[in-house]
């Protein structure tokens, strides 16, 4: 009996003390710490690094230093608007018709347009005080017209002064003025068009 005890004993140790062999890793396999590491990593790297598939569909667009052009400057909008003032006085004062209609409301000979009666009504203001009440359509129709009048129509312009300056003591100044002020526009053209010749000569002279 103690011989059997003592074999079961021996069986029991021989069970429980002996080490089991642990399996050889394969190869590419990776630890299960480690693995857990480098996929943290990957992840990081991931989120900092931009994708390129991104990068393509949203290119950067390139950045514009200076105004937009939608916003002019000051400057050519004055241009501009006195060009469209000029243009339109100047077709208006050329048209014979237009001219004779204008003309007949200043002298009461005929019916006056809503534009006619209020340049009619600047007229006085622009003989005594150089129109500085008016705007820049009636300033630029009456200058036209008393300027054509004096050129081509003394004898209408004699009628048209005997209306609105009966003594004769402003007519004969606005006139003068008018024509130095047209004096020095033509030679303003004249010096801007020289220097625009001697420039185009100077950039076509071979060396």
């Amino acid at each position: 009996m103690l011989r059997f005890v003592s074999v079961v004993l021996c069986l029991v140790s021989v069970v429980f003390c002996v080490p089991v062999p642990q399996q050889p890793a394969q190869t590419g396999q990776i630890p299960p710490a480690q693995h857990t590491n480098q996929l943290g990593q990957e992840g990081h790297r991931q989120s900092i690094q931009p994708s390129n598939q991104n990068e393509q569909s949203h290119p950067t667009q390139p950045i514009q230093v200076g105004r937009p052009q939608s916003i002019q400057e000051p400057n050519q909008r004055q241009n501009e608007q006195k060009q469209a003032v000029e243009h339109f006085t100047s077709s208006l004062v050329e048209n014979p018709h237009i001219r004779e209609r204008y003309l007949n409301c200043f002298l009461e000979n005929g019916p006056c347009s809503p534009d006619a009666r209020n340049v009619k009504e600047m007229i006085p203001e622009a003989l005594e005080n150089e129109c500085k009440l008016c705007n820049d359509i009636q300033k630029k129709i009456i200058e036209k017209m008393m300027c054509f009048l004096n050129n081509h129509q003394p004898e209408i312009l004699q009628k048209v002064t005997a209306k609105f300056d009966p003594q004769g003591e402003y007519m004969k100044q606005y006139i003068n003025a008018l024509e130095k002020k047209q004096n020095e526009e033509v030679q303003k053209q004249l010096q801007s068009a020289g220097e625009t010749t001697l420039l185009l000569q100077t950039t076509t002279k071979k060396p």
